[in-house]
């Protein structure tokens, strides 16, 4: 039912209107070069699904402008150029597309959204719709892989680096001196890189809207959103002023319809005739030249030669086709075309306008085109079209099969008007004699000038079509030769001219030499050019890192940096890193250092560019993981054991989910002794077992009760301080993961002990012992001081050689670094300190009571008010120097009598020690009298901790 509408509206007038509404939206698609209609559809439809999967609530109505395509393509390459040239050949495509959508747009806001050659037209509907009932303010442009060089509204557009059309668009009009199209704005990566070379990278369904379909949704609902309406009254020409069909315009429907088969016909009838299958980029190369390449003298050389008919029935819009050309050939039968050549006088050149504009230029000249002869068996001759002024001659090309071309006869001259009699004048005597001159010299005639100006010498082409442009006496006869092939073409009488050819892979050699009239012959000058139309090998990438990874199932290296190697390619000049599929940097070289993403995985592949254009496949990816420091040195015994000053360790601590494999790694202090080499593996951090630690040390005996490790009998570390580093081995060079603090930042040792205190009895004194420095839980920067204590004395793990515990925790996990007096009520058991303002929690509390030795009874007391002063609220006996819980019936006497205290209310906690023996005396009664009434303590080893109920706030 879709094509029975489209086809209605195309072929048959329409004379119901409707209103044009505020509400809603239309966009009206305009497709591009040699597209059918059940692909412009298509592509339509493609275009409205993106949109209405992306975009919710849409009312936007999407409207088929259809392109269609005429003269077997021909001609819709001839008007695609003359528009990237700023000159419209024809308005029939664009009546016809205004007469076709006028119907069926209904709204006010309108967006024109054009995809190659359809984006002239929608240029050219904005111009005719902005001057024909449509505010600016309601319509907008959106053009996408556009060959023109504006978009009409100074909107957006999309135009993919990928699309081979447009790139060869803007090497032809770059070549004339032409606008060139807009530049590239977006890489799509190619989604059929299969498609032929000419067309890669342009198709609107099956690569902008696959590679780039959010973008491409995102600024039509943007460029939508733009668009404002207002109160218009109801016009029976509905939302823009409608087009009548003129009699020309019916003329060329009729032409049209007439000659778009019989120009499929001819096409195919020359392709027979020559035996070789004319491809769809030679058909478009032929028509560029016959628009870029051509002068009106010498206008339908190139279409003769190439068997495309003439676009001079689209010059002009009242043009009706009359003359058929005849194209000869032996060895096929006469093939007539409707489509005339008619002579056309040259026209003066005409400047670009400084500025963007929709209106079209007059007609620009362009130079000649070289008509090319090869020698064939199955082609006896080819007849040439010359025009000369308002002559015409057919010329056939050599068909000997010799390889030698022959000039073109000469052109006639016109005959010279007969002079008019003149009278007789009177006779006067006759003058004596004079004695005759003597004979002037003949002249000696020019020599015709020639240049080539592009190419250069030696330039490299990665499409067989190569094209030659220079400069030469005005008019001259410019002759190539290359191989077996002689093509000749006129320079223009501004001197200009130039070739195309269609050259095998390789090297070329193309010989040329220029005559004018009554001028001597140029000396002939050679260009030799190269065409490359394949691409290079496709490398192979490895990463140097991933030959020493941490892991034994993939790839994982500790650094951001990698290093990429790989060996050349034939054919390649050089080589693009592909990281996580987006194109990356260029190289000349073999290698390269990438940098990648921390804490993530990146894959890593390569392509060969040769010389030309021509890109090789991609290469295998390479995948890897970066994880800067999946390993910290985690605790250092540098003091020893209670038991020997010579039994070190050090604890490695895994931080990664990963298991790390530590063949590559190796602990040194800066100095470079000790040094350690490390082996095994060390378990993920997952919470179980405490697999994730590694101890190092320096006797099998040294730490009793752990299991994981090696021992390796390094070289005692100086109880003065060193500065130790893990360090890891990529094949290139090594990278510090982690590193103590330097020996100047502390003084020596940042934490741990060699004679530290582990508590004070009134009976005994100080008890002391070695003590281990430990890391901060959760730092990560190990050169901080701030990122290492010594180990609490609360928590501690193994035992040394002489079964003593080990004031340290090798093998588990760090000390909390509690306080040696402290009180909370925390889940966490973090301190608080005198003096806060605090909430205590309905939970358990604890005492902390490292200041007292161990084996030494204590006792903890909660107070309300202050020293001297107070209520007790609780007391408790402890045994051990981590005391017993205080449970909830704890805060519930804080809230009694009152449930809770006003804010501002004065505790405190109180440790002592209680000394046990006949001769001393309650130590609990007289503390508590202090307490209460001020009295003398019985001694000195107790500590308070006071803090204010509330928030403080």
């Amino acid at each position: 039912m879709r094509f029975g509408i489209i086809i209605s509206a195309l072929f048959f007038p329409v004379f119901v209107f409707a209103a044009c509404t505020q509400s809603g939206e239309s966009v009206v698609y305009v497709n591009g070069i040699f597209t059918s209609k059940f692909e412009a559809q298509n592509n339509l439809d493609n275009l409205r699904d993106e949109f209405n999967s992306r975009v919710s609530n849409s009312g936007t109505h999407f409207i088929n402008g259809y392109n269609p395509s005429h003269l077997g393509g021909a001609g819709d390459s001839i008007q695609s150029v003359t528009q990237a040239l700023g000159r419209p050949v024809s308005s029939f495509d664009l009546k016809t597309i205004l007469m076709q959508i006028h119907p069926e747009v209904t709204t006010q806001k309108i967006l024109l959204v054009g995809h190659s050659q359809g984006t002239f037209y929608t240029n050219e509907l904005y111009a005719y719709l902005t001057q024909n009932g449509v505010p600016e303010k309601s319509i907008t442009v959106y053009n996408i892989a556009t060959p023109a060089h504006f978009v009409a509204d100074g909107n957006k557009y999309l135009t993919s680096a990928n699309d081979n059309l447009i790139t060869k668009v803007r090497e032809l009009t770059a070549s004339v001196g032409a606008r060139e199209p807009l530049p590239s704005n977006i890489l799509i990566p190619l989604s059929k890189p299969e498609t032929a070379e000419l067309w890669r990278g342009h198709a609107m369904s099956g690569e902008y809207l696959v590679g780039a379909p959010q973008r491409i949704v995102s600024d039509i609902s943007s460029a939508l959103d733009a668009l404002s309406s207002e109160e218009v009254p109801v016009s029976e020409d509905g939302c823009f002023t409608p087009l009548d069909k003129t009699l020309g315009y019916k003329a060329a429907h009729l032409a049209y319809a007439v000659g778009d088969p019989t120009a499929t016909a001819i096409r195919s009838g020359a392709t027979a005739v020559n035996n070789s299958a004319t491809s769809l980029a030679g058909a478009i190369k032929n028509t560029f030249s016959s628009i870029i390449g051509n002068r009106s003298q010498a206008g339908a050389v190139a279409l003769a030669v190439t068997n495309i008919p003439a676009p001079q029935a689209l010059l002009e819009e009242e043009n009706i086709p009359s003359t058929p050309v005849e194209i000869q050939n032996e060895a096929s039968p006469r093939v007539e075309t409707p489509f005339p050549i008619t002579p056309t006088p040259p026209e003066s050149p005409q400047e670009a306008p400084a500025e963007q504009t929709t209106q079209p230029l007059a007609p620009l000249e362009s130079p000649a085109t070289a008509t090319t002869s090869q020698p064939s068996p199955e082609t006896a001759s080819i007849i040439v079209i010359l025009q000369t002024g308002s002559r015409t001659q057919s010329v056939p090309a050599n068909a000997s099969g010799n390889g030698d071309a022959e000039e073109p006869p000469p052109l006639e001259p016109e005959p010279e008007p007969e002079p008019e009699p003149e009278p007789e004048p009177e006779q006067e005597p006759e003058p004596e004699p004079e004695p005759e001159p003597e004979p002037e010299p003949e002249p000696v005639p020019e020599v015709t000038q020639l240049a080539v100006t592009s190419p250069q010498n030696n330039a490299i082409f990665s499409s067989a079509t190569v094209q030659l442009n220079g400069t030469s006496t005005a008019l001259a006869l410019v002759t190539a030769i290359y191989g077996m092939t002689t093509a000749t073409t006129t320079a223009s009488d501004a001197g200009d001219w130039s070739f195309s050819f269609e050259l095998p892979e390789g090297a070329t050699e193309i010989s040329l030499s220029a005559l004018a009239a009554d001028m001597l012959e140029s000396a002939t000058t050679t260009r030799s050019v190269v065409v490359d139309i394949t691409p290079p090998g496709v490398p192979s990438v490895s990463i140097t890192e991933c030959a020493h990874s941490l892991s034994d199932d993939f790839c994982l290296v500790p650094t951001t940096n990698v290093t990429l190697a790989w060996e050349g390619v034939d054919g390649a000049a050089q080589y693009q890193i592909v990281l996580n599929g987006a194109l990356g940097a260029i190289e000349m070289g073999t290698s390269t250092t990438v940098a990648v993403a921390d804490h993530a995985s990146s894959t890593i592949a390569l392509i060969a560019h040769d010389s030309a254009v021509n890109v090789s496949a991609t290469s295998t990816a390479r995948e890897m993981f970066a994880y800067t420091q999946p390993l910290v040195i985690n605790e250092i015994a540098w003091a020893g054991t209670d038991f020997s000053v010579n039994d070190e360790w050090v604890e490695l601590k895994n931080l990664s989910p990963y298991t790390i494999t530590l063949f590559s790694l190796a602990l040194e202090a800066s100095d470079g002794a000790p040094y350690v080499q490390l082996s095994g593996t060390v378990g993920p951090t997952d919470g179980t077992l405490d697999l994730d630690m590694y101890v190092i040390e320096r006797a099998a005996s040294s730490v009793n009760g752990t299991t994981y490790g090696i021992v390796d009998a390094f070289e005692l570390l100086s109880h003065s301080g060193e500065e130790l580093k893990l360090a890891w081995w990529s094949g290139t060079a090594t990278t510090t993961i982690d590193q103590t603090p330097a020996v100047e930042t502390c003084g020596g040792w940042c934490a741990g002990e060699s004679a530290g205190s582990i508590g004070f009895a009134m009976f005994h004194g100080t008890s002391t012992a070695r003590i281990s420095m430990e890391r901060v839980q959760g730092v990560t920067d190990g050169m901080l001081a701030a990122s290492w204590q010594s180990n609490d004395t609360y928590t501690t793990s193994g035992s040394d050689s002489a079964g003593k515990k080990i004031y340290g925790t090798p093998g588990r996990e760090n000390s909390k670094g509690w306080p040696e007096v402290g009180w909370s009520c925390d889940s966490d058991y973090t301190a608080i300190t005198s003096g806060q303002f605090y909430v205590p929690p309905n939970a358990d509390c604890i005492y902390f009571t490292g200041f007292i030795s161990e084996k030494t009874k204590r006792f903890g007391a909660l107070y309300q008010g202050t020293i001297g002063s107070s209520t007790p609220l609780s007391g408790y006996s402890f045994d051990k120097a981590r005391g017993g819980n205080i449970a909830k019936d704890d805060t519930a006497s804080i809230r009694s009598p009152n449930p809770t205290p006003a804010d501002g209310t004065e505790f405190f906690a109180a440790i002592w020690e209680q000394r046990i023996g006949p001769k001393v005396s309650s130590d609990t009664t007289l503390f508590g009298e202090y307490f209460t009434s001020g009295t003398e303590p019985p001694h000195t080893n107790f500590r308070v901790i006071s803090w204010v109920y509330g928030t403080g706030q």
